[in-house]
């Protein structure tokens, strides 16, 4: 299963080993999957809004 999350810019999987994966998507909707990049991995957690971390918070509980 792949979401791809306007709000976030951002589509979110899970990987073969259970790992959330994401990758920035292009304006047409598809990923960029040469940038895709580890939930865990991703820095300045405090730069998103309230609205993000709502978002975030609920894509990472449909894949937990």
């Amino acid at each position: 299963m792949i979401i791809n999350s306007e709000i976030l810019a951002h589509a979110f999987w899970q990987d073969q080993n259970g790992t959330l994966q994401s990758a920035p998507l292009f304006i047409d909707g598809t990923s960029d999957d040469e940038n895709s990049l580890a939930v865990e991995d991703w820095q300045a957690m405090g730069e998103l809004s309230e609205a993000q971390h709502t978002e975030l918070d609920k894509i990472i509980s449909i894949f937990s």
